[in-house]
């Protein structure tokens, strides 16, 4: 057997409730991107141990992904070979630790003709226990939101982590939609330092949580009344003043305060200026921007170029731009 799985990147828009006092915490909503992507190349060999090229980092994520999925299905210790032929960050807003580890996890289960589902193969991984974003992504592509977990004594989870750091089951499916085709992404990504990971991001939740009820309460209603409504109409400037609200409560709220200033600089300088969706994905740095086919990418980079100059010593900015991913991972055979 020989295939590459290709698996996209995703943005994950906020937590919705840290809170927990209907006994339910966590939440989440996003969606996914064509790119960046990984692109990993498998095959059944005679490889003992199994073969791999790619990045030392990945390899030790790999190997763990293997031995999880050996102790469960009793797999041979060899007959597989494993190449890096795409990659992302790590680390910076992407979520792709999460398509990493379902990439291989997926693709050991293929070699092994092993049919486990996605929702399981996340469980058996330790992902999904805080939001269910990236597990979904990865399965289905489009706009999601989900319902976290239940919370309190007898509940999946009796303290607020991220999900580096529970073992709570993955996240409860809620709501799924394709995001609008006709409409492009423009991504940013300051050279700043990254988002919070392992146990700093541990740090954050102890010490920010729990957020104030009528915050979530009011996140809820926007959601409910006025982001889905605007991506289900395509109503670009109804959907900027849902994510600049959702920006500025909660949650979402502390994990941009605790970034560099120029990402709230940034931020507030587009929504002000162009009335687009903007905002960080998960702990940044990464900046998301949600445009139309009348907007064009150079013009756009070149318009932040101007205003950025303004503010005192800016870092270095990378740009990209991408499409929505309404299909979530994919295989393609090989010869």
């Amino acid at each position: 057997m020989h295939f590459i799985l290709r698996s996209p990147a995703r943005i994950h828009m906020s937590l919705l409730d840290l809170n927990g006092s209907l006994g339910r915490i966590d939440g989440g909503l996003g969606f996914g991107l064509e790119n960046p992507h990984f692109e990993i190349e498998f095959s059944d060999n005679d490889a003992k141990p199994p073969s791999f090229q790619g990045d030392p980092e990945f390899h030790e994520l790999f190997k763990s992904v293997y031995a999880l999925l050996q102790k469960r299905f009793q797999i041979p210790e060899n007959q597989i070979s494993v190449k890096m032929l795409n990659t992302m960050p790590l680390h910076i807003g992407f979520g792709s630790k999460t398509q990493l580890l379902l990439s291989f996890a997926q693709g050991i289960c293929k070699i092994f003709q092993k049919e486990v589902s996605v929702g399981e193969l996340t469980g058996l991984i330790n992902r999904g226990g805080t939001s269910g974003i990236g597990y979904q992504v990865f399965e289905k592509g489009g706009f999601f939101v989900d319902l976290g977990h239940s919370f309190g004594p007898q509940g999946e989870k009796i303290t607020m982590t991220p999900s580096s750091n529970s073992k709570a089951p993955p996240a409860l499916p809620f709501y799924h939609v394709d995001f609008p085709k006709q409409w492009k992404i423009f991504l940013i990504i300051p050279d700043v330092l990254p988002g919070a990971s392992n146990q700093e991001e541990v740090d954050i939740f102890q010490h920010y949580t729990p957020i104030n009820q009528d915050s979530i309460e009011k996140i809820s209603h926007h959601l409910l009344f006025q982001l889905i409504p605007s991506l289900l109409t395509q109503d670009l400037p109804a959907l900027a003043d849902a994510v600049h609200f959702i920006n500025s409560h909660g949650f979402k709220h502390i994990e941009i305060s605790l970034q560099h200033p120029i990402i709230r600089y940034i931020i507030h300088e587009i929504y002000e200026a162009e009335h687009l969706p903007v905002g960080m994905s998960s702990f940044g740095p990464l900046i998301y921007v949600i445009a139309d086919q009348t907007h064009s990418f150079t013009d756009f980079q070149q318009k932040v170029e101007n205003f950025v100059v303004k503010f005192p010593n800016p870092p270095k900015l990378t740009f990209m731009e991408t499409s929505p991913n309404n299909s979530g991972y994919l295989i393609e055979h090989l010869p």
